[in-house]
């Protein structure tokens, strides 16, 4: 089998994911605040359809990742569990907010499970900066608890989302912390773009 290192197509996944969750997020926000709580699940129903393609795809991307990344040229070390299986995680959570979302099912254990999600790409991260894993390591444990924290940051606005639904009162701390949530989404996305960017450019002048 021949290697391809697809790390940078990987990272633009995360952007695009990131983007477009704070997209889709702060449309159905705008929406409730304005009075139109009719419109969230519409505008949900609308976002689960793209984010179901990703998240297929990105497990794909990571399961293949898994069994081809452990390279002995690499000093055997767990390049694979490092870059894949946050990737694997992040696509199972899109699949699985995908589906409840087109299943009129609460968010909220979507949420909890993002959280548990964000909290083991947090752990990853820092393992990995200890050892050195990286040419960059301490990019890499920024990106790590970006993301990380953007999967906590997920528990109080499925939440949140859940209530908006329901057409119930959504208070001023649950909205806040969506705009939390939204912040971690869009610095983690740039942050992904600020990385992949040199290394589409490498890879595309020298092949791995």
């Amino acid at each position: 089998m021949i290697f391809v290192d697809d790390l940078g197509l990987d990272l633009f996944l995360l952007a695009f994911t990131a983007f477009l969750l704070s997209y889709g997020t702060a449309s159905a926000l705008l929406s409730y605040m304005k009075g139109r709580g009719n419109e969230v699940r519409e505008k949900m129903r609308a976002l689960s359809v793209p984010l179901g393609i990703l998240g297929f795809f990105i497990l794909v991307m990571g399961i293949e990742g898994e069994f081809v990344w452990p390279l002995p040229n690499f000093g055997n070390l767990g390049y694979d569990i490092l870059f894949f299986d946050g990737f694997s995680m992040l696509g199972i959570l899109l699949l699985a907010a995908a589906l409840a979302i087109n299943m009129n099912r609460r968010l909220e254990y979507i949420g909890l499970l993002s959280m548990m999600f964000g909290l083991t790409v947090i752990f990853y991260g820092a393992e990995a900066y200890s050892l050195g894993m990286t040419k960059e390591p301490f990019a890499m444990f920024g990106l790590y608890t970006l993301f990380g924290l953007s999967g906590v940051a997920a528990l109080p606005a499925t939440i949140t989302a859940d209530r908006a639904v329901e057409s119930a009162k959504v208070g001023r701390k649950w909205i806040a912390m969506t705009y939390v949530y939204l912040f971690f989404l869009v610095v983690s996305g740039l942050a992904a773009l600020a990385i992949a960017a040199p290394a589409i450019a490498s890879h595309l002048a020298s092949a791995p």
